[in-house]
């Protein structure tokens, strides 16, 4: 076995106690400063009274746990999972795999053909774990067998788990920043709809605003397209991009909510809609 190879299969028995020592610091380090801060987070929701984003951010941890727990007990399994051997026959061609056969060794040509492609593998694979994990399966299994899941897919299924998390809680917090700010740009706009019942507010600006929410309805519903639900969904997915809501629907929505709840002209609208937003954000966080 050549000199690189050997490191490679290096056992802990032969690694200097200071390389293991400066991994665990490190990871205990990371993972002391990710749970304390997600602790401060939420100490700081419940001191600011957002209950909702506190169950939330409980739900997410403990989902992550169960992540972590899964991963845990893969790792501790994996040795049973890839002797377990089946007849090579159900892998062979089979219809359930996501690639075939000639689709992955077709790509492992264009990996090895591709510089900046074998510089990403590199960085992915950088010391060549498929080689190792592929001489672990070796010898496992007699003729015309092979492992359940073989040791490399194990390891592929670790990685997918790690990405499913970080997309998972990154895809979270940047939904909540994104809602978060395009409701706080309408604070200026609940402003002026207070401003405009002490009678602050022009004649004119006063009558174009009411024109402008008597056609509220109208023009939402005269379109036929809005008819179709699908058709709704796809038009208000590309909105949301942009301005889904202009100050004429946020007064016209306001106005008829304190209509129909026979609240006060000076009632927060924008702050139930935040407080909406909030409970919303608790029952879409989840896996």
């Amino acid at each position: 076995m050549s000199e690189r190879g050997g490191n490679e299969f290096r056992s802990l028995a032969l690694t200097p106690t200071w390389s293991v020592a400066t991994v665990l610091t490190v990871f205990v380090a990371v993972s002391l400063f990710v749970e304390r801060s997600i602790h401060w987070l939420g100490h700081w929701l419940k001191k600011t009274g957002r209950k909702p984003l506190v169950a939330a951010l409980e739900k997410m941890k403990e989902e992550l746990m169960l992540l972590g727990f899964i991963s845990l007990v893969l790792t501790a399994t994996s040795g049973i999972i890839s002797n377990i051997c089946i007849p090579s026959k159900y892998y062979h061609e089979s219809p359930f795999a996501p690639c075939s056969k000639k689709e992955v060794e077709e790509e492992s040509r264009n990996i090895n053909n591709s510089k900046e492609r074998r510089v990403l593998s590199f960085f992915a694979y950088p010391y060549q774990p498929r080689r190792i994990l592929a001489a672990l399966d070796l010898n496992i299994c007699r003729k015309h067998h092979e492992p359940f899941v073989s040791n490399e897919g194990l390891e592929q299924l670790h990685r997918f788990i790690f990405v499913m998390a970080f997309t998972h809680v990154s895809y979270s917090c940047l939904t909540m920043l994104l809602a978060i700010l395009k409701i706080h740009s309408w604070r200026a706009w609940e402003n002026e709809a207070r401003m405009d019942e002490n009678n602050s507010l022009r004649e004119t600006t006063r009558a174009l605003t009411m024109q402008r929410q008597s056609t509220f309805v109208r023009v939402h519903t005269s379109n036929p397209m809005d008819r179709h639900k699908i058709l709704v969904w796809v038009t208000c997915f590309f909105r949301q991009f942009g301005r889904s809501v202009v100050r004429a629907d946020y007064l016209s929505l306001r106005q008829g909510f304190i209509l129909n709840h026979n609240l006060s002209a000076k009632y927060d609208f924008h702050s139930y809609m935040i407080r909406s937003m909030e409970d919303e954000f608790q029952c879409i966080v989840g896996l």
